[in-house]
């Protein structure tokens, strides 16, 4: 309890500066920051103004909620009355921030007359709401119901922890010069070591940016404070320049306190990231991971109107690598491919091991041109791919590529375009491996893994078959026509490796290989493809046969009555 009522409090004193700052920068005459609590109820915590400063809990106008999509709104009276805080505001300046479409923190700003806010205003505001946002996050739960834990916890997903933290440091720092009037200053972690790792510097303190901490302050003029446990040190620096030592040291006490929360809730995702959305393996995002970082990705592109590419990535040939060397080395040998993986992309791009030996790769902001540039820098540096254990005995890997692109003309979703790429890879296995398929939205609607015909419309399946078990038939089928197949392109790999093969059979074993492949891209369509949708399938092919059989039966008949006694029913035969 006494860390709930100590955690609230620090927090207030955050955002009771930065909104301070925010209404000196906007030249705003109040405003105010409410926390979302649930169901679209949001907790008020701060304000200023002429209106109540009693913290209480307010819900959004229905009609104003699908305004909340922009991150910015501007309102004028009379919209402007359902704000708390408020008096009666000509004009005001609204920023949401939060993950994905969940709503966190709005942070408000108003004026009584005169013009409305501009868009430099509003750079201000959204900058000052980000960045009071990644300083609560430590401190949201003491704020919400229960409900508001698990996207809480999910939120080392939508953003790298890393990333948050230097966003953090910069906002840290703008804070501590905007409150103490100064022109330097710096905002410092470190190793145990005391060597700066991470941080944000401004004037005079860049140059304590390569310096070993902790150190002397050059001059009196200089405030400082950090403090260290095993794993890492935080320090802050100031240079008094109108504000006296007493003052500065107030609010560095103030501003080192957000400091550790933000470090130690940094430390925490990193910590939770690692442990439930990497693959242990390859350190890589793991499906479930990947997906999740993928969705705030599409509704941060789909908010901007910038296009994402997804490569889909299935090695060629590992199999063996696991029947003749075992697995041990084929985990040196995925591990290897991750890190080559990593290395070529973009430090915010994503990349996940989508399962076995299939990788993805997600590239904001990424035309069509560029996504193939991607791909063939990874395709030529995988090209003939081995570890020592795969030289000896003469195997090599290579990948098939499938790329791509959803923009907001297509506008996909996650699962239509992982599909994409999915089958644009299957078409690179069929044609030969080593190569790069692209399979774009026109050319793909209409596909089953698409899910198109499937809803009010979809078949019902027969009385004494359920979809459950049409489900599990298909998933039986599968694996029925998977394990041999599986066999059959582990046994033709092993034996196309043989470099004095005849042509004849080499030709012969290529052709074995497309065949099984083809199976394999059947079997795996049958099983992605919506039940409705089958058995609409099936229930067409049906009514076909029906009807070519009703067809021949009348062309029998006709026949019949055409022919002489019983040697004509004996040629029909």
């Amino acid at each position: 309890m006494k860390e709930g009522v100590s955690q609230h409090r620090r927090a207030n004193q955050w955002i009771e500066l930065a909104l301070s700052l925010a209404l000196q920068m906007t030249r705003a005459e109040g405003g105010g920051v409410a926390l979302h609590s649930d169901d679209g109820i949001f907790w008020s915590v701060i304000g200023h103004g002429e209106g109540s400063t009693v913290p209480l809990a307010f819900r959004l106008p229905q009609p104003f909620c699908p305004s909340l999509t922009q991150p910015l709104v501007a309102l004028s009276f009379p919209e402007t009355r359902w704000l708390p805080f408020c008096p009666p505001f000509a004009h005001v300046l609204l920023c949401r921030v939060g993950e994905g479409e969940r709503v966190g923190l709005l942070m408000w700003v108003g004026r009584k007359s005169g013009c409305s806010f501009g868009e430099e205003e509003g750079k201000v505001l959204e900058r000052f709401a980000w960045g009071l946002y990644h300083l609560l996050l430590p401190a949201l739960p003491f704020y919400q119901k229960s409900t508001f834990l698990r996207p809480w916890l999910e939120t080392s997903l939508r953003a790298s922890a890393a990333e948050r933290l230097e966003q953090s440091l910069t906002f840290l720092l703008e804070l501590l010069l905007r409150q103490t009037g100064s022109r330097d200053g710096w905002v410092v972690l470190t190793n145990r070591e005391g060597i700066p790792q991470v941080g944000a510097a401004c004037g005079e303190g860049e140059q304590f940016l390569a310096c070993r901490f902790p150190i002397q302050p050059p001059d009196p003029s200089w405030v400082l404070w950090g403090t260290t446990d095993h794993r890492w040190g935080a320090w802050l620096g100031v240079k008094c320049q109108r504000a006296t030592p007493l003052a500065v040291k107030e609010v560095l006490l103030t501003l080192a306190e957000a400091l550790l929360g933000v470090v130690q809730w940094s430390c925490q995702m990193a910590w939770l990231d690692q442990l439930v959305w990497r693959d242990p393996l390859t350190g890589l995002l793991n499906r479930r991971g990947f997906l999740l970082r993928l969705e705030g990705e599409w509704q941060r592109a789909a908010r901007y109107g910038y296009p994402i590419a997804v490569l889909f990535a299935d090695l060629d040939g590992f199999k063996p690598v696991n029947d003749l060397l075992g697995h041990p080395v084929g985990d040196k040998v995925l591990q290897q491919i991750a890190r080559t993986l990593q290395g070529s992309v973009r430090r915010y791009d994503l990349v996940g091991r989508y399962g076995g030996d299939e990788f993805v790769v997600a590239l904001p902001a990424t035309s069509l041109e560029g996504a193939l540039v991607v791909a063939e820098r990874l395709r030529t540096r995988l090209a003939g791919f081995c570890v020592e254990e795969m030289r000896a005995v003469g195997l090599s890997l290579s990948v098939s590529i499938g790329v791509t692109v959803s923009s907001a003309v297509t506008a996909l979703s996650v699962p239509q375009a992982l599909h994409l790429a999915d089958q644009a890879a299957s078409m690179a296995k069929v044609k030969g491996r080593n190569r790069i398929e692209v399979c774009l939205p026109e050319e793909g609607h209409g596909t089953g893994g698409m899910g198109q015909g499937s809803g009010s419309t979809a078949t019902l399946p027969p009385p004494f078959l359920s979809r459950d078990l049409w489900r599990a038939l298909l998933q039986y089928l599968s694996h029925s026509v998977n394990n041999p197949v599986g066999g059959i392109l582990g046994l033709t790999e092993i034996a196309l490796q043989e470099p004095d093969l005849p042509p004849s059979v080499r030709a012969t074993l290529q052709e074995i290989e497309r065949l099984a492949l083809r199976i394999k891209e059947f079997s795996h369509h049958l099983v992605r493809q919506p039940i409705g949708q089958l058995l609409q399938e099936i229930e067409a092919f049906e009514k076909r046969r029906k009807t070519a059989g009703k067809s021949a039966n009348e062309q029998v008949a006709t026949e019949g009555g055409q022919g002489d006694g019983p040697d004509a029913s004996v040629s029909r035969g």
